[in-house]
């Protein structure tokens, strides 16, 4: 890592507070995921004092760049969710300004970003003019309720004829804008750093590949409202490019599984498909299905027994594919993600075997049709997945339900339980892009909202194995890796808003 040295200015005319520093790089790249190990040898260019603010009590914050993007970690206190109701505001000044002790916020700024009403203001000569994410690249993590956070902007981002960051030094405030509120740095001031112009690390080549032909290959896909049977050409690239042998299809509404089988028939032919699932969720198997069900409350979200050969692997796959509610609906989401994690409470065997107490004959409020599977549906250690568009874009807990088995809603549900067999967590595949430098699963640049990692695939790690794992984005490919995979470079932008997501999945024990 480049040397780090930083500098403090002091109290300047009316306490003006600057952090300055030789370069804020970022050699070993930062990826903006909501996971901070990457932040941990970026040295601190501002330490808030503690319990100054009315509200939010802002803690360290750092940047690092490099030729590409500028980044910034803050940590706020308390949760927030950093894409609705909050005031914190990042402002970024003109470097070129000399700086002077000013009585309001406005007096230098150049450019804001206000993250609770996901726009930005830059100022102009005909005065404030607004922006979108889409307009400055913004990432930002993670979707849900935290007390950190970490964000980026495209480095030559233009608006209205001018840069974002139109020399090598960063000036900037990060504040909450209320009465009262927390500012950084305290005494008003802003903290400026030199920006580094660093190439980032070299993308990753793109690998679509099995790390061994026996590893059990899923995707999971949300096709936007039937997109897959309405324009089904880049579909087509993209899964005969990921070659999968089992699909967890998401927003499948005007089609039947039977019709879904047909389709799949036409893209991979040469298997025996199987499908199963109702309205908006789908399982799709070029192994045998051995039994199944659609899932409390609604019956849109699936379960599957995948039947793999008995010659080949140790056990079977049990699937969930789910697509819980969307956005401010924050109480269906939630009774759908407690609905999936009562279901593989129910679906195990636990040690000992026995019945299992029926919660829901016992649940309060208005009924819907909770039924759940026996006590010894799954023989122990079946591999374990769910995988879809869970839409955790609220509330942390909502990822510890899907995660942890951490039910919300017990008198509908019953108990908490710890979903894998060994009475641990699911584990995150976490893909990242194939390029190793995105984690988004979404992306709409017509939104307000960034892209974010809405997609998962979880699994029972104390039985399964993770292979090679990705999120594909094609437009981030070269011709010379698109042409052999029969893809084309805008294939994953027209399909649909969310990326194909996929993880390869093996029985350690299974012999090679």
């Amino acid at each position: 890592m480049r040397e780090y040295t930083r500098f403090r200015w002091g109290v300047i005319a009316a306490s003006v507070a600057i952090a300055c520093a030789a370069q804020a790089a970022a050699p070993q790249g930062i990826v903006i995921d909501g996971r901070f190990e990457d932040w941990e040898g970026i040295p601190v260019a501002f330490h808030d004092p503690e319990d100054d603010g009315s509200s939010l009590d802002f803690g360290e914050l750092r940047i690092a760049s490099d030729a590409e993007r500028v980044y910034v970690y803050f940590e706020v206190g308390s949760p927030i969710n950093i894409q609705n109701d909050n005031r914190v505001v990042l402002s970024v000044y003109d470097a070129t300004v000399p700086m002077i002790a000013r009585p309001h916020w406005r007096e230098e700024e150049s450019w804001r970003w206000v993250f609770g009403e996901r726009e930005g203001q830059i100022w102009t000569l005909l005065g404030p003019e607004d922006f979108r994410q889409a307009d400055v690249g913004l990432r930002q993590a993670p979707t849900v309720t935290s007390r950190r956070f970490e964000v980026a902007f495209d480095r030559d981002a233009k608006l209205h004829g001018r840069y974002l960051f139109p020399t090598g030094l960063l000036r900037m405030t990060l504040r909450e804008d209320v009465r009262g509120g927390d500012v950084v740095p305290n005494p008003r001031g802003q903290v400026g750093v030199a920006l580094s112009d660093e190439a980032p690390p070299d993308p990753l080549a793109a690998d679509l590949g099995r790390q061994e032909p026996r590893h059990v290959r899923l995707l999971s896909y949300n096709v936007l409202r039937d997109k897959l049977f309405a324009h089904t050409a880049p579909f087509a690239r993209i899964v005969r490019a990921i070659d999968p042998d089992v699909i967890c299809f998401q927003e499948i509404y005007d089609h039947t599984a039977a019709e879904t089988k047909a389709l799949v028939d036409t893209l991979l032919p040469g298997a025996d498909w199987s499908a199963v699932g109702d309205a908006d969720c789908m399982i799709v198997s070029r192994y045998p299905i051995a039994d199944s069900e659609t899932l409390p409350p609604n019956g849109q979200n699936v379960w599957a027994l995948i039947d793999l050969p008995d010659d080949d692997y140790a056990a079977d796959l049990s699937v969930v594919s789910a697509h819980p509610p969307c956005c401010a609906d924050n109480v269906e989401r939630q009774n759908e993600l407690d609905a999936i994690a009562a279901w593989m409470r129910d679906l195990e065997n636990p040690p000992g075997g026995g019945w299992k107490f029926p919660w829901h004959w016992f649940r309060l409020g208005p009924r819907r049709n909770l039924v759940y599977p026996g006590s010894a549906r799954l023989p122990r250690g079946t591999g374990v997945v769910v995988a879809g568009d869970m839409n955790l874009v609220t509330y942390e807990h909502q990822v510890r339900t899907l995660t942890d088995g951490a039910i919300r809603i017990t008198s509908e549900h019953g108990p908490p339980h710890l979903p894998d067999w060994d009475q641990t967590p699911l584990e995150d595949a976490f893909p990242y892009h194939t390029t190793g430098r995105e984690a988004y699963t979404w992306r709409d640049d017509s939104d307000t909202y960034a892209p974010g990692k809405l997609d998962y695939i979880v699994y029972s790690d104390s039985v399964l194995g993770l292979g090679n794992h990705f999120a594909l984005w094609t437009h981030d490919l070269a011709s010379a890796e698109l042409g052999p995979l029969g893809l084309e470079g805008s294939d994953t932008r027209t399909a649909s808003d969310h990326l194909p997501l996929v993880a390869d999945f093996y029985f350690p024990g299974d012999a090679p």
